[in-house]
């Protein structure tokens, strides 16, 4: 890798003049201090080598969209075998370069949202911050999704392209029988990719760390964890078209959103802490679980449902006559 790291700053260097290169090491040099402080380990290298790995490091993140760029092909270091592990490795989150270094150099100017890095800016590009999270202490446990269905929570993927991952909504549609409503969790199509776990693990970790107070990520993933406790739960989700997963294997999905859960601190509060408060208290009652039963069992399609209302006229009609044929008896008499 060092060898093609050398390549890609020689062609860099051969697109730019030599007042650009000089404008490049200047920049680096201006701002070492700046970019030292951004993180969390003093480096013990001297200025001239700090400023030179920097350097290596700027280039060899940008040059592969450059090689995109310029020529409308990729080079062979990006090609399926490699790009999955260049894709990783700018994903850890002891492997960043301020982002700064890269908006400044390529855009000339202060970006419009503060990002601290790669992995940050993945952040944003999956969580919406609102003006006012409201995170509050989960006090009550989630049942997993095969329950949920058999109470009758309807699981539906959201529609809306424009969702962000942590969109998940919880909407209560009610019926003309005021006792029966429908509880339908919409959340937005998540796709398992062979970097995802490591994403979702340096996202976990730069929540922690940086944002303890906007968690929203490990919200979402501890909700997800309270829904997938097996393969069927996965399944029922894949079934709704919520998880994609391409590689079919859904015990590995169920295992790996278990594990996800343990980064998770006890006292982690959540942003959907209301979710939680609403689908535990209609699993809790009883009569939404006879009426998913009654529908389930008896109305789980148009023919049995027709069936089952002709049985019922049936029985009320044959109820009818057997009350008349009573009545006439006793006034006969």
């Amino acid at each position: 890798m060092e060898k093609h790291r050398i390549r890609y700053m020689k062609a860099f260097y051969e697109r730019i003049t030599r007042d650009g290169q000089k404008q490049l090491e200047n920049f680096i040099i201006k701002n070492v201090e700046k970019i030292r402080r951004q993180y969390a380990e003093p480096s013990e290298f001297p200025s001239d080598k700090f400023v030179k790995i920097i350097l290596f490091d700027t280039v060899f993140i940008i040059e592969p969209f450059l090689i995109v760029w310029y020529r409308g092909s990729r080079d062979f270091l990006l090609n399926e075998v490699w790009v999955g592990a260049i894709r990783r490795d700018l994903q850890l989150l002891e492997n960043q370069l301020p982002y700064f270094v890269l908006e400044d150099l390529l855009l000339r100017k202060e970006p419009a949202v503060k990002i601290q890095h790669f992995t940050d800016l993945c952040r944003y590009g999956l969580v919406k911050i609102p003006g006012d999270p409201k995170f509050r202490a989960i006090t009550y446990g989630l049942p997993n999704a095969v329950k949920l269905k058999k109470s009758g929570v309807k699981f539906k993927r959201s529609s809306a392209a424009d969702k962000y991952l942590v969109d998940i909504e919880l909407e209560k549609k009610r019926r003309l029988l005021s006792f029966y409503n429908v509880v339908e969790l919409k959340i937005p199509r998540i796709t398992i990719t062979d970097n995802m776990e490591c994403l979702i693990r340096n996202l976990m970790i730069l929540e922690q760390c940086n944002y303890p107070f906007e968690t929203y990520i490990c919200s979402y993933i501890d909700l997800m964890d309270s829904l997938i406790n097996t393969e069927e739960d996965v399944d029922l989700l894949v079934e709704k078209k919520i998880i994609y997963n391409p590689s079919g294997d859904n015990a590995v999905i169920a295992n790996m959103f278990n594990k996800f859960r343990l980064q998770i601190p006890p006292s982690q509060s959540s942003y959907y802490h209301s979710i939680y408060k609403d689908l535990t208290e209609h699993y809790n009652n009883s009569w939404n679980h006879a009426l998913s039963t009654l529908k389930r069992v008896y109305f789980s399609n148009p023919w049995r449902g027709t069936g089952t209302v002709a049985a019922i006229i049936l029985l009320l009609l044959t109820l009818t006559q057997t009350v008349f044929t009573i009545l006439q008896v006793v006034l006969a008499k």
